[in-house]
Formats: C-alpha cells, structure tokens, sequence
C-alpha cells in the first residue's frame, strides 16, 4: 500500500474536530481541509507530520492557539489562515500567509 501523501478535502460539507489521530500520517505532504465546518483547536499531534508543507485550514471555525509543535515542522511553508480567532503565536521555521498573494502575517 503506497503512503497517503495528499488528501484534498476542500470544500467538502466536514464538520467536527481535527483527531489527534492525523499525527500518524507520516507521508503527509498537503493537507487542505479549507471551507468546512471545522471547529476546535488544532491538535499539537500535527507537529509529527516532518513531511508536511501546506496546512490549508482556511474558513472554518477554529479555535484556540497555533501549536509550538507546529514550529518542528521544516518542510512546512503555508499555513493558510485558520481562523481571526486564533491568538496570533509567533513560530520559527513557519510562513503564515493570510490568503491574499504574497501577504505574510
């Protein structure tokens, strides 16, 4: 069986939390879960995923903080905007782009 290493789950009518369980997808390149209806924190498991690149969070209810965690991550270049309600956490090695190109925030 070959490595999940991107899931396109834009758009998708998803409600819910994000699992602590995503963690476990080691491979993980690209995970896009925009205009959903997510809710809660992000869960600092995601910090294990040393493959990822693009967290792509945007519009959906998220809340809480950006994990510390998410800062290990070296390949990652774009976290998408999650939320105005996350408190705004600075992170090492992580470009936050709000959306618009070539913003950084």
């Amino acid at each position: 069986m070959l490595p999940l290493e991107s899931r396109d789950l834009g758009n998708s009518n998803l409600s819910g939390h994000l699992v602590p369980e995503l963690g476990k997808l080691e491979y993980l390149q690209y995970l896009e879960l925009y205009k959903n209806n997510i809710q809660g924190a992000i869960p600092a498991e995601l910090g294990n995923l040393k493959s990822l690149i693009s967290l792509d969070l945007y519009n959906n209810n998220i809340s809480g903080t950006i994990p510390p965690s998410l800062g290990n991550l070296k390949s990652l270049v774009f976290l998408y905007r999650v939320s105005v309600m996350l408190e705004r956490v600075a992170v090492n090695h992580l470009r936050v782009f709000s959306g618009k190109k070539g913003a950084v925030c």
